[in-house]
């Protein structure tokens, strides 16, 4: 899911459908649903398929802290 701000900044195109939002009060909004296409620096591309396109969706900040990242990754490494 993504605001419907981000999906028309990034001019996806895509179809319109109903979703509930249990986490909002059980509010049923219109969303437009598309296929978006992510990648970095390098050549690796990624397509994220049915990405939900709500209206004023409201979802909490996200953060990560670099300190859960190093322990992720050191829990990875074989040592």
């Amino acid at each position: 899911m993504a605001d419907s701000s981000l999906i028309e900044k990034l001019g996806a195109k895509g179809f319109q459908s109903g979703v509930y939002l249990q986490w909002l009060g059980g509010r049923v909004d219109n969303a437009t649903i598309v296929a978006i296409e992510i990648s970095g620096s390098g050549v690796q591309k990624y397509i994220w398929h049915h990405v939900y396109g709500i209206q004023d969706l409201q979802l909490p900040m996200q953060n990560l802290q670099k300190a859960d990242v190093d322990a992720a990754r050191l829990k990875r490494m074989s040592i």
